[in-house]
Formats: C-alpha cells, structure tokens, sequence
C-alpha cells in the first residue's frame, strides 16, 4: 500500500489531491514531502469569506509541516492560488491543511486512530502531547 493511498483513507481533502511522494532530507532526518494539487474542476476558496471565487495568480510552491508518520516529518508541498474577491480583495485561498491549531489537533486525532486516548498520552517525555507542548483536547470536551 502506498502512502498515497493510506492519506487518501484517513486525510482526503475535498478540493484537492495527492499527486505525489518522495524522500528528502537524509537518513539522520528522513523527510517525506507530498505534492498536493487542486482538482481540475475545483475553484479556489476565499480565506476571509470562504465562498469560492475566480482565481487572480499562483504564489510559489510552500512546505506546509503535516502531521508526521512513524517520526518521520511530513510536508505539503503546494503552490498556493491567490483568489480573486469582490468583498475581501485579492487573498490566499483556503488550505484545509493550513488552518492553525485545530487542524492540527484532528488531524493527531486521525492518525492516532485505534490508539485511543489513554495510549495517546502514555509514554515519557518523549511523548506526543510533550514534544508538541501542549495538552491534546479529550473528544467532545472542547480543547
């Protein structure tokens, strides 16, 4: 099974696709980098108002850090569109991925899967929760 498919399974974006994967870095800090691209038929999202809107340009392609996979650091590469809107200006389109904290917090939830909480949280000092610094949220208690 291919990375690909496994973030298509658990981490699928509905505007945009994985087109590819590949090993960067070296092997004392493995990197994998994943190419995304946005679909053919989808329009860029406004970032301030979150309707979609023509495209304006293209930004140069970016390493956005993912959530990362067996200690290995994932990126996103992308090369982000400007949109075009008539109430906010021109803008940065929305990037699921690229949307702070919280996408950051359910994308850990994903990964950790099967996991379950008290898995999630056990460990040293090493740990999930103390590498990142902060407390992860328990399901349904709001952080």
């Amino acid at each position: 099974m291919q990375l690909k498919t496994i973030l298509n399974r658990v981490h699928k974006f509905k505007s945009f696709v994985y087109k590819s994967v590949r090993w960067v870095g070296n092997e004392a800090a493995p990197e994998l980098e994943v190419e995304v691209a946005e679909r053919a038929n989808g329009k860029p999202v406004c970032s301030s108002c979150g309707h979609h809107r023509p495209g304006y340009d293209r930004l140069a392609k970016r390493r956005f850090e993912f959530v990362p996979l067996w200690r290995i650091k994932v990126f996103l590469v992308y090369a982000p569109r400007r949109v075009e809107c008539p109430s906010c200006g021109i803008r940065v389109e929305q990037m699921p991925w690229a949307m702070g904290e919280t996408a950051t917090d359910q994308s850990l939830w994903l990964v950790s899967g099967e996991l379950g909480q008290a898995a999630l949280l056990e460990g040293d000092g090493g740990s999930l929760p103390n590498r990142l610094g902060k407390r992860i949220p328990l399901r349904g208690d709001g952080g």
